[in-house]
């Protein structure tokens, strides 16, 4: 997979490439886990934010620890980095999923 352009006011080059990846990880998990299941990628993307902000905290608050740039004054930055994990993911998410109208009788469960 690609990174995804994903517009992130106020993040620099480095921090916003590196949590695209993030996001492009978080995904592939994902994938990974519907090929376990034998399931279909079908729907919206299944992640959340709170979700995203964990994984800038597990995957990015260490490197930016290393940099001297955490803890940073700026809790913007911390949303902003996680809405571009988010929307790395969900972007991945949706060039593989399938749209829930191809699956009709998967959303019809009144029978």
């Amino acid at each position: 997979m690609k990174p995804v352009a994903v517009p992130a006011t106020g993040l620099d080059a480095e921090l916003r490439t590196r949590a695209e990846g993030v996001g492009l990880q978080w995904a592939q998990r994902w994938f990974d886990r519907a090929e376990r299941e034998q399931r279909a990628l079908v729907g919206g993307w299944p992640g959340t934010m709170s979700e995203a902000r964990a994984h800038v905290v597990r995957a990015l608050v260490p490197w930016l620890r290393e940099c001297g740039r955490w803890p940073a004054a700026d809790v913007t930055n911390f949303e902003a980095t996680a809405r571009v994990v988010y929307s790395s993911a969900r972007a991945a998410w949706r060039q593989r999923s399938v749209a829930d109208s191809v699956f009709p009788h998967a959303l019809n469960r009144e029978s």
